[in-house]
């Protein structure tokens, strides 16, 4: 959080609205990792708690009387936020790069199946990857199943790693 804004919540002044943008986005980025799809409910009780924290900073107040439950703008703002982040990541929406542009070509665009997938069968390892190093991977996608982990990043791309051993033992 951006020492400003951090030093108008302690003196209980409002922040600009480039300061509160800033702070939902970097709040909006935080909870994405945690939760990749917040509900509104989720939304409003992170709100309510900022307001219950920090009310003369964030209360939606207007001529001295609390706007309905005094945090709708910050929930509202939230949620569009998570909105704007989601944007195109639905699988219709997504499109990748064609592998055969040339060199000062605009990069043409590809849309991908309903499953988000172009490559259904790999023919070899990433360049990077050994089966040894594949197992190891795949280990550690299992403990972090048994252990519940929360780390969507560290996940998805361990799961990308080891798609084509994945698509060898399905098909």
């Amino acid at each position: 959080m951006p020492t400003e804004v951090i030093g108008k919540l302690k003196n209980k002044e409002r922040p600009k609205k480039s300061e509160r943008l800033e702070m939902i986005r970097l709040i909006v980025s935080e909870i994405l990792i945690v939760c990749p799809t917040p509900g509104k409910r989720h939304l409003c009780e992170i709100a309510r708690k900022m307001v219950v924290t920090y009310p003369s900073s964030f209360k939606d107040v207007i001529e001295g009387e609390i706007v309905g439950s005094g945090y709708d703008s910050l929930t509202k703002q939230l949620m569009s936020k998570v909105d704007n982040c989601k944007r195109g990541n639905t699988p219709l929406a997504l499109k990748r790069r064609a592998l055969n542009t040339r060199v000062g070509e605009a990069p043409k665009r590809m849309r991908l199946d309903s499953y988000g997938c172009v490559n259904w069968l790999p023919d070899k390892l990433p360049p990077s990857e050994t089966n040894e190093s594949q197992k190891h991977t795949q280990e550690e996608l299992k403990n972090m199943y048994a252990d519940k982990s929360n780390d969507a990043r560290s996940i998805e791309k361990k799961m990308a790693a080891t798609f084509y051993t994945q698509r060898r033992k399905t098909s």
